[in-house]
């Protein structure tokens, strides 16, 4: 699909960009803070007390990394689907997480932008940001990139068959 100058851009077009950018730019924002300090975030994953020791540094370095591949596929729209799908396992797992967290009344800091907020106690603003990420990400998952993604300007410029 082409945008004609003196057309409207589809609402889903903007829809889901806003979605990908949502989900991917968290990504991003939170990978660069986990990145920066790694031992700060182990000590926020040994916190939720969901993970053998064994496997904390491990998911310290490998989360973050995941987090930046799979956010700089969603800001450009490229490979949408995948990626959306990646985020919303992710997006899923931390929510769930976090949920156990608040409902078993601890007071842990959930660790995920590194402090870059302060001390960031899991509670209902934590749940709900990130019922907002998985949202997104599922919408980019079901729908793809759409029509300003990377996706589709590659589709576009594939020949016919």
């Amino acid at each position: 699909m082409s945008v004609h100058p003196g057309r409207c851009v589809p609402i889903e077009t903007i829809l889901l960009a806003t979605c990908r950018f949502i989900a991917g730019g968290a990504f991003l924002l939170a990978a660069m803070m986990k990145l920066s300090d790694p031992p700060v975030f182990m000590l926020a994953i040994a916190a939720f007390g969901m993970l053998p020791e064994a496997l904390i540094p491990f998911a310290a370095y490998a989360v973050p990394w995941i987090e930046v591949v799979a956010g700089v596929l969603l800001v450009y729209g490229f490979w949408s689907r995948p990626a959306g799908l990646v985020a919303t396992g992710l997006y899923a797992v931390f929510t769930a997480a976090l949920a156990w967290v608040f409902l078993s009344g601890a007071s842990v800091d959930c660790g995920c932008f590194g402090g870059l907020f302060g001390r960031g106690d899991v509670g209902v603003t934590s749940l709900l940001r990130n019922a907002v990420f998985l949202t997104a990400s599922i919408a980019v998952t079901w729908r793809g990139g759409g029509a300003a993604s990377l996706d589709a300007v590659l589709a576009a410029r594939r020949p016919a068959d």
